[in-house]
C-alpha cells in the first residue's frame, strides 16, 4: 500500500508529520542565494528525494518561510513548470508545490527546483552588512545539505561567518561562500567594524564638604574603542584601573549636583584588535565572589566535567532558560550557585555568572562585562537588568591568543542556535569591566538620583574620521636649581586627543643638563587623562652661563623647554660669589688690622 506523504522545509524551522517517517526518503538540499547591491537575494532551491522504501512517495512538497515575504514564486522539474500555491499566515508564508510524477520503487528519485525572491535578506544597519539563515529545528533530518551565497564584495571584509564556510572565493566583484551540513545556521557579517553614537550623563551627588568622586567612562576593550568629543565638565584627571576601566574623577562642591556630560562615538568589532595590549596577569582572575562561588562542591564538580570554555558556554546557555519578565522585576542578583536552583528564573546577569563560576574553578580566567546590546528584536536578543543597564555578557583570557574573548551565552539561548561563542557581533558595547569585584566600578546608566531617570542614549552612527593623536606637556622646574647637585623638575604630560593613546615612549635629551627621568614609557594614557613624570637633572659647568634646553619627543610630537639662566646664576652662583666676595673683604679687613698693629 503507497503512503502519502507531506514534506515541509523550513528556512526555520524544518519538521516531519510523524505519519511517515524521514528515512523513508534520502532528502538532497542544493540551495543557491544570490544578493544584489541593496540585501534583496534571488533563491534557488534544488530538492532531491529518494525513496528508501519501495512503497512510499511523495505528491506534495511544502515550504515556510519566515521574516521576508516571497515574491515571484516558481517551481519546474525537468519537464516544465509545477502548480505553486502560495499562502500568506503571518508571520508565515506557506509555498506548495504538486509534484508531477509518483515516483515508486526503491532508489527511485524526484528532483525538482523551487525558485523565489526574498527582500531584505541581507540588512545594513551603519557600517555592517548582516545576514542571518537560522537553523532549522529538524536539521538532522536532511540527509546532505549544499548552500552558496554569493554577495558584492563592496559590501565589505569579512568580519565573521558562522560556521567557517567550506570555501570562499572571490572575483572582482562577488564573494561566493559554500557551506555543506550547516547544522547551527549560518550567520555572517561585512564590514571594518560598526559606529555607535552616544550621549552619556553622570549625576554626582556632593556631601557635607567638597570631595573627590570618580565615574567609570566606557573604555576601549580588545573589541571596541572610544572617542569622546565632550566631557562637561573636564575630569580632574582619568586613568586606567586593574580591570582595564576609565575612571575619571571630579571635584565635587557641598551639596552640589553635579552633571556631568558625555559624548562620543565607538568603533564596535568583532574580533580581538592589537590597539589593547594584552593582560598581564590574567591569573588575577580565578578567585571567588559573593556571586561567583567557584570553591562550591557543585560548581566545582561541573567545572571539572565541563573543563574547557566552549563547554561551559553550552552548558550555561542551554541549563539556563531565559525570564522574559525579569525586566520588569526588581533586580534581584542570584549568583551562580542559586541560578542552578532557579534556573527558570534568570537573566543575562545569571547566564554570566554561571558562565564565570565555572571557567574560574575550571581555571581560566574569567570577567564579567555590562553594557550595551544593540538589537532590532527584543524577544530574540533581549535586553536585561534595570533601566539604563542594558546588557550583561561573559569574556574568559585566551592564552594561546593573548586576548580577552567576548561571548554571550544569553543571546546563544534566546536566537535559538546562533553561534555567539565562536564569533560575537557588532552589536556589544562595553560601559564597565568587573573582574575584582562583581559589582563595582557602576557601569555608565547607573549614576543617577531616580532609577526611572533615562540617562543612556545610544544609536548606531555613521563612519568618522580618525581624529589625530594630540598631547599637552607642562613643565615645573624648580627656580632653585644648585649646580652639579641632583636637582628635581616634573612634567606634566596630557592626552589632549579625544581617544586613548597606547605605548608612548617618551624620548628626553638635552646637551646642557643629564637628565634621568623615572618613567621612560607610558602603556595607556586615556582620553582627558594626564601622568606627572619625575625629571632629576644635574647642570652642567659649562653651561652654567647660557639657558639649558630640554627636548621632548612623544608620539612624534617634539616638545622644548629652556631653564631661564638667570635664575640659574642668581640662585646658583651669586651666593658662592657673594661668600667668596666676603671672605676676601674679610681678609683684607684682617690684614689691615695686622699692619696697623
Amino acid at each position: 500500500m503507497l503512503k502519502w506523504l507531506l514534506f515541509f522545509l523550513f528556512l526555520t524551522p524544518v519538521f516531519f508529520p510523524q505519519k511517515v517517517a524521514a528515512r523513508d526518503f534520502y532528502t538532497r538540499y542544493e540551495t543557491v542565494y544570490e544578493i544584489n547591491e541593496i540585501g534583496d537575494a534571488t533563491v534557488s532551491q534544488s530538492i532531491s528525494l529518494t525513496n528508501n522504501q519501495a512503497s512510499v512517495y511523495a505528491t506534495k512538497y511544502s515550504v515556510f518561510l519566515k521574516g521576508s515575504i516571497p515574491e515571484n514564486v516558481t517551481a519546474s522539474d525537468s519537464i516544465g513548470d509545477l502548480p505553486v500555491f502560495v499562502t500568506q499566515n503571518n508571520p508565515e508564508t506557506e509555498i506548495v508545490v504538486n509534484l508531477r510524477n509518483e515516483v515508486v520503487g526503491l532508489g527511485k528519485s524526484q528532483l525538482f527546483t523551487l525558485r523565489y525572491a526574498l527582500p531584505n535578506l541581507a540588512v545594513k544597519n551603519g557600517q555592517i552588512w548582516e545576514i542571518s539563515l537560522p537553523k532549522s529545528s529538524k536539521s538532522g533530518l536532511v540527509d546532505e545539505t549544499n548552500t552558496t551565497i554569493t554577495l558584492p564584495k563592496f559590501f565589505g571584509k569579512i568580519a565573521y561567518i558562522s560556521p567557517p564556510p567550506s570555501s570562499v572565493k572571490e572575483t572582482i566583484d562577488y564573494r561566493t561562500l559554500n557551506f555543506t551540513k550547516a547544522e547551527t545556521g549560518i550567520t555572517a557579517a561585512f564590514g571594518e567594524y560598526q559606529i555607535f553614537d552616544f550621549s552619556i550623563d553622570y549625576i554626582l551627588k556632593g556631601n557635607n564638604k567638597t570631595t573627590i568622586q570618580e565615574i567609570a567612562l566606557p573604555p576601549d576593550t580588545s573589541y571596541q574603542r572610544v572617542f569622546y568629543t565632550q566631557i562637561t565638565p573636564q575630569p580632574i584627571n582619568v586613568h586606567p584601573d586593574p580591570d582595564g576601566n576609565w575612571i575619571a574623577s571630579f571635584k565635587v562642591a557641598k551639596d552640589e549636583l553635579l552633571n556631568i556630560k558625555t559624548q562620543g562615538y565607538i568603533n564596535v568589532y568583532s574580533t580581538p584588535q592589537p590597539f589593547v595590549l594584552p593582560a598581564t596577569h590574567p591569573e588575577n582572575y580565578l578567585g571567588e565572589t559573593q556571586y561567583w562561588q567557584v570553591n562550591d562542591p557543585q560548581i566545582k564538580a561541573l567545572a571539572q566535567k565541563l573543563g574547557k570554555p566552549a563547554e561551559i558556554y553550552q552548558y550555561a546557555k542551554d541549563t539556563l532558560r531565559y525570564d522574559y519578565s525579569a525586566v520588569d522585576k526588581p533586580n534581584t542578583r542570584l549568583g551562580a550557585k542559586r541560578a542552578l536552583l532557579a534556573n527558570d528564573q534568570t537573566d543575562c546577569q545569571e547566564y554570566t555568572d554561571l558562565f564565570i563560576a565555572l571557567a574560574r574553578s575550571a581555571g581560566i580566567p574569567a570577567r564579567e562585562l555590562n553594557g550595551f546590546g544593540f538589537t532590532t528584536n527584543s524577544k530574540l536578543r533581549p535586553l536585561g537588568l534595570v533601566k539604563d543597564i542594558l546588557h550583561a555578557w561573559p569574556e574568559y583570557y585566551d592564552y594561546t591568543r593573548k586576548a580577552w574573548i567576548q561571548i554571550d551565552p544569553t543571546w546563544g539561548n534566546t536566537t535559538k542556535g546562533q553561534d555567539y561563542f565562536d564569533k560575537l557581533d557588532n552589536d556589544h558595547v562595553v560601559f564597565a569591566i568587573h573582574g575584582k569585584d562583581p559589582d563595582f566600578p557602576k557601569p555608565a546608566g547607573d549614576y543617577k538620583l531616580e532609577n526611572t531617570e533615562k540617562h543612556v542614549q545610544i544609536s548606531v552612527g555613521k563612519i568618522k574620521d580618525f581624529p589625530s593623536e594630540t598631547i599637552a606637556v607642562m613643565w615645573l622646574m624648580s627656580p632653585q636649581s644648585i649646580p652639579f647637585l641632583k636637582n628635581h623638575g616634573r612634567i606634566i604630560l596630557k592626552n589632549s586627543s579625544p581617544q586613548a593613546l597606547y605605548n608612548l615612549d617618551l624620548d628626553l635629551t638635552s646637551s646642557d643638563l643629564e637628565i634621568d627621568p623615572h618613567l621612560k614609557n607610558i602603556e595607556i594614557l586615556p582620553p582627558y587623562g594626564q601622568v606627572d613624570i619625575d625629571l632629576p637633572f644635574r647642570l652642567k659647568l659649562a653651561n652654567l652661563f647660557h639657558s639649558p634646553h630640554i627636548q621632548l619627543t612623544v608620539k612624534n610630537q617634539n616638545f622644548s623647554y629652556t631653564v631661564p639662566v638667570t635664575t640659574l646664576i642668581i640662585s646658583s652662583l651669586l651666593p658662592p660669589i657673594l661668600l667668596i666676595l666676603l671672605s676676601v673683604s674679610s681678609a683684607g679687613l684682617i690684614l689691615k688690622k695686622i699692619r696697623h698693629d
